[in-house]
């Protein structure tokens, strides 16, 4: 029973974690391109739009453009820092726009939300005074009207709620972006590629000639590999922590091997005469415990998939009144649970077998 326990134990936290773990990933894939193209050594890189659209069509693979630069916006009294983004197209249909339209052209922009807020609110449909710093070797003075800053104004056509923790500005068009940046046409600091079924590979070899330097080409699971490096130590830090309480349970499995040793040591001597050697009387045991952590862990296996097909369907345990708390079944996480159980078990009957001491007392007489 205590096998069986600790089997089903084992088996809901894996399955519990198992579906944190796909409900994290899904959020970041959805919040990351299936590919993503920066540069390598420099934050910003020329591209030859014309062929990388000739490709994106042929591929059947949207290609987005991205410039980024630090910018402020100042209103009235207020001022704002953080990235100023421009787009090629402009991905204006999946932005959530709380105020005025999704639309505009050169000489507009939208707000975020935050942005808004800083400024002091009503701020869309006003003209803000909009600015980035200018790169080079000297005293920075986050202030309007500075020789650091490349200065503009912007009018505000609406606002928008961002789809991420990053300190956006502002989207603006491309043209003025150039200008405040200071750079040269066909300037951007990223690509990337919504959905498709090329590879990171195939997309770094058909790009490679239509950019201006070198590149780092980014999968999903690159761009979130932070995410990834965290869940895989929590899953096996979480496995090691369960793994510690197992052999701490399985020390009632060793001592049921003990007791049962002593119960039948009056039957050793009969053991002996009817041909079997010592090793093959402690061998009993130890098959005897090994099936029973296996019997064990299968029941308990069992019993966990039981408990987890139950979350999944019926949402006992809830995160919310919308949302019950993930869980999911793999296999390799079944395999890992009835292996550990099975090697546990095996030492724990390997033990207790080797060393009891009515073991050679018994053979003795």
């Amino acid at each position: 029973m205590v096998v069986v326990a600790a089997a089903a134990a084992l088996t809901v936290v894996l399955s519990a974690f198992e579906g944190l773990r796909a409900l994290s990933t899904q959020y970041a894939y959805e919040h990351s391109a299936a590919i993503k193209i920066t540069p390598l050594n420099q934050g910003v890189f020329t591209v030859d739009l014309e062929r990388i659209q000739d490709w994106s069509k042929a591929n059947e693979a949207l290609v987005v453009s991205e410039l980024s630069v630090v910018g402020l916006i100042q209103k009235e009294g207020e001022m704002a820092a953080g990235n100023l983004i421009a787009y090629h197209p402009a991905p204006t249909d999946s932005l959530e726009i709380l105020y005025g339209t999704s639309s505009f052209s050169q000489g507009e922009m939208l707000l975020s939300l935050n942005t808004y807020y800083e400024l002091g609110g009503e701020a869309y449909d006003r003209s803000l005074s909009v600015g980035s710093l200018i790169p080079g070797d000297r005293a920075i003075r986050l202030q309007l009207g500075a020789n650091e800053i490349r200065q503009r104004t912007l009018k505000a056509k609406g606002v928008f709620l961002e789809d991420d923790e990053s300190q956006v500005l502002g989207i603006a068009s491309y043209e003025d972006l150039l200008y405040l940046g200071g750079l040269p046409k066909n300037s951007f600091t990223s690509l990337s590629i919504d959905e498709t079924s090329l590879s990171k590979e195939e997309v770094a070899s058909g790009l490679k000639g239509f950019i201006d330097g070198d590149i780092m080409v980014q999968d999903r699971e690159d761009q979130n590999q932070s995410l990834f490096k965290l869940l895989n130590t929590e899953y096996w830090a979480t496995y090691l922590i369960f793994s510690m309480v197992l052999v701490l349970a399985l020390f009632s499995l060793a001592g049921s091997i003990r007791l049962i040793m002593a119960d039948k040591s009056s039957s050793f001597s009969t053991f002996k005469q009817i041909g079997l050697t010592s090793a093959q009387i402690k061998n009993i045991f130890l098959y005897l415990g090994t099936a029973l952590s296996a019997l064990g862990a299968v029941v308990g296996i069992v019993l966990g998939v039981a408990l987890v097909i139950g979350q999944k369907q019926l949402g006992w345990v809830r995160l919310s009144s919308e949302l019950s708390y993930p869980v999911s079944i793999n296999v390799s996480n079944l395999l890992l649970v009835f292996t550990t159980l099975l090697v546990f078990g095996l030492l724990a009957a390997l033990i207790s077998s080797r060393k009891l001491p009515e073991v050679s007392k018994a053979m003795r007489s």
